[in-house]
C-alpha cells in the first residue's frame, strides 16, 4: 500500500500536475478522471491476478492511468496543438508532456498511446494497456450519462 502512495504521490503532487484540477473534463475535471482511472485499472488488475496466472506491473499501470490525460485544454472548444481532433491526437500529446517531465517507459508510453483505442493508430500491447483503455471507457462512459442524467432531470 505504502508503495501504490509513493507511485501516486510522485506523479500528482507536481504543481504542473495539479493544474490538471482547472481543465474540464466530461463533468468535473481532468484531474479527478485521472484518478478515477487509475483506481478502477488497479483494482482491475488485481482482480486479473486473482483469477488468472497473469501479472500487471504496478507503477507502470499507476503511472500509464495518472498521465493518460495529460492535455491542458478544454477539448469542447479548443484543439490539441497541431490542430488535429482531440479524440485522435491527445494521446499522442499526454505521451510527449509526461515523456518531458516525468520520463516514463516505453510500456507507459503504450499505456498512455494506446488508451483511446479502437480510435488511432496505437494497440494496447500489455496487460496494463488494456486494463487503463477499459478503464477509461468505463469511466468515461460513467461520466458522460451522470452528466446527461443531471441535465435530464432538472426539467422535472
Amino acid at each position: 500500500m505504502i508503495a501504490k502512495t509513493r507511485i501516486i504521490l510522485g506523479v500528482v503532487r507536481r504543481p504542473l500536475y495539479l493544474r490538471l484540477k482547472h481543465v474540464p473534463h466530461h463533468e468535473e475535471s481532468v484531474l479527478y478522471h485521472n484518478l478515477r482511472v487509475a483506481r478502477l485499472s488497479y483494482y482491475w488488475g488485481g482482480l486479473v491476478e486473482r483469477y488468472t496466472k497473469l501479472k500487471f506491473k504496478r507503477k507502470a499501470l499507476l503511472r500509464g492511468a495518472l498521465l493518460h490525460d495529460f492535455f491542458f485544454y478544454n477539448w469542447r472548444t479548443t484543439r490539441p496543438e497541431n490542430g488535429k481532433l482531440h479524440a485522435f491526437e491527445h494521446s499522442r500529446e499526454s505521451a510527449r508532456r509526461a515523456h518531458r517531465y516525468y520520463r516514463i517507459t516505453r510500456r507507459e508510453s503504450n499505456i498512455i498511446l494506446s488508451h483511446m483505442w479502437p480510435l488511432g493508430e496505437n494497440w494496447p500491447k500489455h496487460i496494463e494497456s488494456w486494463l487503463v483503455t477499459f478503464a477509461d471507457k468505463w469511466i468515461s462512459a460513467k461520466e458522460l450519462l451522470r452528466k446527461w442524467l443531471r441535465k435530464e432531470l432538472k426539467g422535472v
